[in-house]
């Protein structure tokens, strides 16, 4: 079966329109699909994106210009999702992909924090002032509850629940997150601060958004994360910092401390165990890097 652009595009679309109507999945998730097929169509320029000759011609270009192998594995993978949508549809009677092999990436442990870095990094940052208090509530929160960034800056007014957070995760699926004493207390202290920026500079509209920028508006994604980098870059002077570090820091130290894997499953939110077992590999590393340096016959 042959296709035109014309054809593909429109085929595409109700791709995205599944992804977002029936999966329910996020604008970030939806731009990542968007892109990744997109760039295929692009590349072809008018030809049969259903030839697997075609197929093998993309990824091979991909990987001549340098393309870094995640980067081939996820677009790969865009495309094969997208395959086997249309042949759910039977708007597809074969998939170009299935004769080839999936493409995987090699799983990198993440970076992490030591805890004295992160108790260090919250601690010398004030609250007595709207900027401080926000900044160091930014990343209480992200250590207290191990959120992910899209999380975190989702997060309303209401989704505070006594102790805990209400989150929204990927998938739209909700998980309640425990929250220590000091991430409350911050809690406490920001609202004054949030209240009257509010009613400084957006005195007749309501924002429900927990955490705000100097307009008056929800604080987005770039925002926090150059808050982080720029909070952390005062205690460490690790290569990448960013939310993410925080979220792996958070699983590691309680898998340090004896939590069970299935619990820190659940509190990060993660669909499947394997996605969270790879934080066992890195307490395991900790531990032989502590023993190496320790015992006296290592």
């Amino acid at each position: 079966m042959k296709t035109d652009p014309a054809a593909a595009a429109h085929l595409l679309a109700d791709f995205l329109r599944y992804l977002q109507v029936e999966r329910d999945c996020s604008e970030h998730t939806l731009s990542a699909y968007r892109r990744d097929c997109q760039q295929y169509l692009d590349f072809l320029d008018g030809g049969d994106p259903f030839d697997r000759q075609a197929l093998r011609r993309f990824l091979a270009d991909r990987q001549r210009r340098g393309i870094g192998r995640r980067s081939i594995a996820r677009q790969s993978a865009a495309l094969r999702a997208w395959f086997r949508f249309l042949m759910e549809r039977e708007q597809l009677d074969h998939n170009p992909l299935k004769a080839m092999p999936v493409i995987r990436h090699e799983r990198t442990l993440p970076s992490c924090l030591g805890v004295e870095e992160l108790a260090q990094a919250i601690e010398i940052i004030g609250r007595d002032n709207f900027y401080d208090c926000r900044d160091r509530l930014i990343l209480e929160l992200l250590y207290s509850s191990g959120i992910r960034l899209a999380e975190l800056v989702s997060l309303d007014l209401g989704s505070i629940r006594h102790d805990s957070l209400k989150v929204v995760g990927k998938g739209r699926k909700t998980r309640i997150v425990p929250l220590g004493k000091p991430a409350l207390e911050l809690l406490e202290a920001w609202r004054p601060f949030r209240e009257t920026q509010l009613e400084e500079k957006r005195p007749d509209e309501t924002e429900n958004a927990l955490l705000l920028n100097n307009r008056g508006n929800r604080l987005g994604r770039r925002g926090v994360q150059d808050i982080v980098n720029r909070r952390l870059r005062q205690v460490s002077q690790q290569r990448k910092l960013s939310p993410h570090v925080i979220r792996h820091s958070f699983a590691t130290h309680l898998l340090d401390r004896g939590a069970d894997l299935r619990t820190v499953q659940e509190l990060l939110g993660h669909a499947s165990l394997s996605t969270t077992q790879i934080y066992t590999h890195l307490a395991a590393d900790r531990l032989k890097e502590i023993h190496q340096q320790a015992h006296p016959r290592a």
